[in-house]
């Protein structure tokens, strides 16, 4: 009797241990995804002019040799944290972001087809990094290129095309999982004053137009202002990067606060105008990203 009594304990604990096994599971991969963009708005050598044409008023904008050296620092931070994984894309496979370092380019069609295969293939476990280093338009748009050149009386420039924000967050949205999106540019905080009011009704309107998607934004500056580089770096860019080359993890709502706290006392000048710059995140979102 004694022995049926222990085979029939022994059997209860088999039968626990492999219940058991099959409730744990691993935790589930997590990939990351990077799509940086970085433009110059130069010309290839060789070629008069240099600048960005924006079709819309036909403004103009300078050349941004810093925003090379942008996108380059930002994806070399990001990719030695250790991830998983860590897939670049490019209309170039030779290429790890966009930029336009040898000469024109097509990048906004290569900014939406880069977001369009990420949201092909991302996992709700994933994380997505945005980053875009470059001009802005006043309503925050990304001031693009289409590949084209324009000349006009007294210099060539390459053609502007506008990603909206609108477009952008659409975009963003369609991709699952966690996306991070990193912006240095002017008028770049219109993305994130959908929290401007930190208000649950500000947070209801952005989900209702873009879906209950974890997005984390932070941009160099508010919506009414410019962000400002030097010809080596965008001060922001330079700030987050050495923020992140000195923490091997930080909360982005930490990021967001030691950035915020490193600009509240810097002024810049332009033409003889005192500028100040804000840096904006959507930090009324209940959810912290350890990156």
């Amino acid at each position: 009797m004694t022995g049926k009594r222990l085979l029939l304990v022994l059997l209860c604990v088999a039968s626990l241990l492999c219940a058991g096994c099959e409730l744990v599971t691993e935790e589930p991969k997590r990939n990351v995804h990077f799509v940086g963009v970085g433009l110059s708005y130069k010309l290839s050598s060789g070629t008069a002019g240099s600048g960005v044409l924006i079709p819309v008023g036909t403004e103009s904008g300078t050349v941004l040799p810093s925003c090379l050296n942008d996108v380059a620092n930002v994806y070399a931070r990001f990719s030695t944290r250790g991830y998983d994984s860590f897939t670049s894309y490019s209309g170039d496979s030779s290429l790890t972001y966009i930029t336009d370092a040898n000469g024109t380019i097509d990048s906004y069609s290569l900014c939406v087809s880069a977001l369009d295969s990420v949201a092909s293939t991302a996992k709700d476990s994933d994380l997505t990094i945005f980053y875009y280093s470059g001009h802005g338009y006043g309503d925050g748009s990304l001031a693009l290129t289409d590949g084209t050149t324009r000349t006009v009386p007294g210099n060539t420039y390459v053609m502007g095309k506008l990603l909206g924000i609108d477009t952008l967050l659409a975009k963003l949205s369609a991709i699952a999982g966690d996306k991070l999106v990193v912006m240095d540019s002017c008028y770049s905080g219109s993305l994130a004053e959908e929290w401007a009011d930190h208000s649950s009704e500000g947070l209801e309107r952005f989900f209702a137009s873009h879906g209950s998607s974890n997005i984390y934004v932070l941009t160099a500056s508010a919506a009414d202002e410019k962000s400002f580089c030097n010809s080596e770096y965008g001060f922001f860019t330079h700030t987050v990067t050495s923020l992140l080359a000195d923490n091997s993890r930080i909360a982005f709502s930490d990021l967001y606060a030691a950035v915020s706290e490193y600009f509240a006392d810097q002024i810049f000048e332009e033409y003889g105008i005192l500028h100040e710059m804000h840096p904006t995140s959507n930090t009324s979102v209940p959810l912290d990203l350890l990156v």
